[in-house]
């Protein structure tokens, strides 16, 4: 549960008013309200549930579900559904497009921000709402020491070409950042790694690793530029456009690691 306690650690150091942030197991009901009213404003965050799909090669990906519940009681001057409607909206805010410092979820979305309004609670005098939100998953393993491996079959790929850019104040050195230049969702990729034939195409003492096949495309691809899958980063090592007729581009690659890892 490392995405629900990286919530619940964001949740307290942005939203200091918060008295409790606490992980719960799932919905609340009234008899767990009254105990939580004893430190409020509060807040509990839930794993809901993951939902998995897969594409036409068989590749995973998912999205897991969390809500958040935000309680609070009645205050003098302050009553309590004016009080869950304000740091409901605020913490709805947050959520939403938050990556919680996670490289391996996609940006939350909130779904929902809902009233839980009740004549019971209000007895109480305490208030409660329930916010929805979903991480898209990362499902696919990954290491930055070791080189993936994919099976011959059809991915999406894009490629970027180097540039250069302004030097950082005080720093003589250029800044070395990537333009995206051409994206082909039906690249066809080959691992290379343990054919002694591809040490013909080593350059810059790294052999190529991966050999993707992509329709022609005029980009003068060379070894300025760099292929991405998912967040996975290659080099781009030798191209060689097959046949003129059948419009076939090979890129022979280098897999170097992930695009959160810094480049050199």
């Amino acid at each position: 549960m490392e995405v629900r306690d990286k919530v619940i650690s964001t949740l307290k150091t942005q939203f200091p008013r918060l008295r409790s942030v606490q992980p719960h197991g799932g919905p609340l009901d009234l008899e767990e309200l009254k105990r939580f009213t004893l430190r409020v404003p509060a807040a509990r965050v839930a794993w809901v549930g993951t939902t998995l799909s897969r594409d036409k090669i068989q590749k995973a990906s998912g999205a897991s579900t969390f809500a958040v519940y935000i309680i609070c009681k009645d205050r003098p001057g302050k009553p309590a559904p004016d009080q869950i409607a304000r740091l409901s909206e605020q913490i709805t805010t947050f959520l939403d497009g938050n990556k919680f410092g996670l490289d391996y979820i996609g940006t939350a979305r909130v779904h929902s921000t809902e009233n839980k309004y009740s004549s019971e609670q209000d007895i109480t005098g305490a208030a409660i709402a329930e916010i929805r939100f979903e991480c898209p998953m990362i499902l696919e393993t990954a290491s930055g020491d070791t080189e993936p491996e994919y099976p011959n079959n059809q991915r999406a790929i894009t490629i970027y070409r180097r540039t250069m850019g302004s030097t950082n104040v005080g720093s003589v050195e250029a800044v070395n950042a990537y333009t995206l230049i051409h994206t082909e969702p039906e690249a066809t990729v080959k691992t290379l790694g343990g054919l002694s034939e591809m040490a013909q195409v080593a350059m810059n003492t790294a052999s190529a690793t991966h050999e993707i096949s992509i329709p022609y495309v005029n980009l003068g691809i060379d070894l300025r530029h760099i292929v991405k899958i998912g967040s996975k980063v290659f080099d781009i090592k030798s191209c060689e456009n097959v046949d003129e007729a059948n419009r076939v581009l090979i890129l022979r690659c280098a897999y170097r690691g992930l695009d959160t890892q810094k480049a050199n």
